[in-house]
């Protein structure tokens, strides 16, 4: 399962760690780690499989709802002098200022 996957169904993924230690005992605790997680966490497994199913119309509402409002943005940015929208997704949008002067325009490269 990838992290993308986690994301649409909305399962909060397990943290990460850190640890300062002497190098000796950060051999130890690699090699401990390879063993540890071979394979997905079982539980937010068993949660996937019946969410794909189960969450459908939950799944289907919010990304119409995110569509909405980046076509919200775009349109309302289209208006504004000096700024395009370069991407966009879900909760972000990249834009762009245009620099205009003595008639001539030119993307910032910022």
């Amino acid at each position: 399962m990838n992290v993308t996957l986690y994301r649409s169904y909305a399962i909060p993924g397990h943290r990460l760690g850190a640890i300062i230690t002497s190098p000796q005992l950060l051999i130890q605790i690699n090699r401990t780690l390879d063993c540890l997680q071979i394979c997905p966490a079982r539980p937010a497994q068993r949660v996937v499989e019946w969410a794909i199913e189960g969450t459908r119309s939950w799944r289907d509402g919010v990304r119409e709802e995110l569509g909405n409002r980046q076509r919200a943005f775009r349109e309302l940015l289209e208006n504004v002098e000096g700024w395009e929208v370069e991407t966009g997704a879900g909760y972000f949008a990249y834009v762009r200022s245009i620099v205009c002067s003595s008639g001539s325009c030119q993307k910032s490269v910022d």
